[in-house]
């Protein structure tokens, strides 16, 4: 790509998602062009709400999934997590580098609300759908 309107960014927090702060964001300002125009971004994440869940982060245009990939369960303590916090690329029209990643920042969760732990992080509002995870690692 030659327009240097066209650029990508890549997005990377080892902090898990507030899953009703993400929605917030998507709906309310990446789809309204806050930080110009998001065309497509890709990667994973880690919804505070399902953190034992790596999820697979896929967004083109306004249609966006979320869909495990692995769960953490039972793993062997040598393997540990496979993943923390987040790991997206971003490409877009006219981005606002800066402001997207400030944005994202803000979904992730705070210093209070990491403290807490997972059991205080279940309780957080998550308007995601559940998802079917299977437990075993064949």
């Amino acid at each position: 790509m030659t327009d240097p309107r066209i650029s990508a960014l890549r997005y990377e927090n080892v902090r898990p998602l507030h899953p009703g702060r993400l929605n917030t964001l998507l709906d309310e300002r990446i789809e309204s062009g806050e930080f110009g125009s998001v065309i497509r971004s890709a990667g994973f994440c880690r919804f505070a709400t399902r953190s034992n869940v790596i999820a697979q982060w896929d967004h083109v245009g306004s249609m966006i999934a979320f869909s495990p990939v692995q769960v953490d369960d039972g793993m062997p303590e040598a393997e540990g997590l496979l993943a923390v916090g987040e790991d997206i690329a971003i490409i877009g029209l006219d981005l606002h580098h800066r402001a997207l990643r400030a944005a994202l920042d803000e979904t992730a969760l705070t210093d209070d609300e990491l403290a807490a732990g997972p059991s205080a992080w279940a309780t957080f509002e998550d308007p995601f759908p559940t998802w079917q995870v299977s437990r075993s690692r064949e």
